[in-house]
């Protein structure tokens, strides 16, 4: 029995240590926002901890998709992972009449018409087309990753005015002068009075002899002594005293010390928190059951989110703006048996779900790919001390998502 307890508590153990959290670093394209499974992280570059597992790791820019990338954060590596995230470029083609124009893209000379690139960073950009004797062509456009913007420029004839820059004026800079310090004036310490204690002589405690007077004896007279007749004793009869009877008192044995009964069958009922490491989503549910050496139960959790949806992509095939929300809810049953006293383990089966959504095509919809439903499979330990129970499990969706619970009640 102690060696299935070891194995269990062992493989337990194990399952907390493959979800430990991880150093990793995301490196983006300058300007943009790094995502991790559609929850924003930090911006250009993040460090930070997650834990093992499959992530989608993204960089946007003004609302647009720069990078999309399914990367996984390996377990047991105590080193930082580093994550570059590839830009998804948009393509461009610039043309003029007439031909031979010079073209401009943010402020950059880039080349001259006709000019084409497929390596423009997805979101907004100045485009300037501009020939000596033309007015200049200006447009603003916003590029998306895999489409191919076209752009047409007709020049008109004619000179487009210059107008200067005003110049920057420099703000004069303010001096501040330090303060001069004054001084404070030293403290002399003052003189100290010397103190005399002055103690009374006390007299000393003389005691006057008196004189002590004896007066003269008077001389005692003899008086004569009379002569009485002597009578007879009489005998003294002495009465025996009767003995009381002793009582004996009952000997009162020691009191044992109570010993505490084993308790062989109880009932209890907990109050559960699921957390889901590789989603970091909370869940809260109950657990209620019966046991003496073997027993039962049923636990129910949900993270109480519920959504509607019309539509059902996978990742890679529709244009997600946003990532919003996330249902987990989960109900199994099983067996509960007793190890040793006040020490229990189970393990059930079930059925759970665990859905993200998200917005794709202007319509809200269900990530297929990252959406798990079917048979769900749990184990865990319970403690009891005194009237209290304290529960640690571990439960999968279908062995492709996992989450641990724990929890806390009474039995009786």
């Amino acid at each position: 029995m102690r060696k299935i307890i070891l194995a269990f508590i062992l493989s337990v153990s194990m399952a907390f240590m493959a979800h430990a959290q991880v150093p990793v670093r995301i490196t983006a394209v300058e300007g943009t926002d790094i995502y991790v499974d559609g929850r924003k992280v930090g911006s250009d570059t993040w460090s930070g901890a997650l834990n093992p597992g499959t992530y989608v790791m993204e960089a946007r820019k003004e609302g647009l998709t720069v990078s999309h990338e399914s990367r996984t954060v390996l377990s047991g590596v105590n080193t930082r992972q580093e994550f570059e995230l590839a830009v998804m470029y948009g393509s461009l083609d610039v043309t003029s009449n007439p031909t031979g124009a010079a073209v401009r893209i943010d402020g950059a000379q880039v080349g001259s018409t006709p000019y084409k690139t497929k390596t423009l960073i997805p979101g907004r950009h100045s485009v300037v087309v501009t020939k000596d004797g033309y007015q200049t062509y200006d447009v603003n456009i916003m590029t998306i990753h895999d489409i191919s913007i076209s752009i047409n420029a007709i020049l008109k004839e004619g000179e487009t005015p210059v107008t200067e820059a005003a110049p920057v004026q420099q703000a004069p800079v303010q001096q501040t002068q330090a303060k001069p310090v004054q001084a404070q004036p030293e403290v002399q310490p003052q003189p100290q009075h010397e103190t005399q204690t002055w103690t009374p002589l006390q007299p000393s405690q003389q005691t006057p002899s008196k004189s002590v007077k004896t007066k003269a004896e008077k001389p005692v007279k003899e008086k004569p002594v009379k002569t009485e007749p002597v009578k007879e004793a009489k005998p003294e009869v002495v009465k025996a005293e009767k003995e009381k009877p002793v009582k004996a008192e009952p000997v009162k044995e020691p009191k044992q010390p109570k010993v505490r009964k084993e308790v062989n069958d109880i009932v209890f009922v907990n109050a559960l928190a699921g957390y889901g490491p590789m989603s970091a989503e909370l869940s809260y549910g109950l657990m209620a059951g019966y046991v003496k050496k073997v027993g039962g139960y049923v636990k129910v959790r949900s993270n109480l989110h519920s959504f509607t949806n019309s539509a059902e992509y996978n990742y890679s095939d529709a244009s997600w703006s946003d990532m919003f929300g996330k249902t987990r809810h989960n109900i199994t049953v099983g067996p509960v048996v007793r190890f040793c006293n006040g020490l229990y383990g189970y393990a059930g089966a079930g059925y759970g779900q665990r859905n993200v959504y998200g917005y794709a095509n202007r319509a809200m919809a269900k990530v297929s790919d990252y959406s798990y439903s079917g048979v769900a499979a749990e184990a865990g330990l319970m403690v009891r001390i005194w009237h209290f129970t304290l529960t640690a499990g571990y439960n999968t969706v279908g062995f492709k998502y996992g989450d641990v619970d724990f929890g806390i009640g009474i039995a009786f």
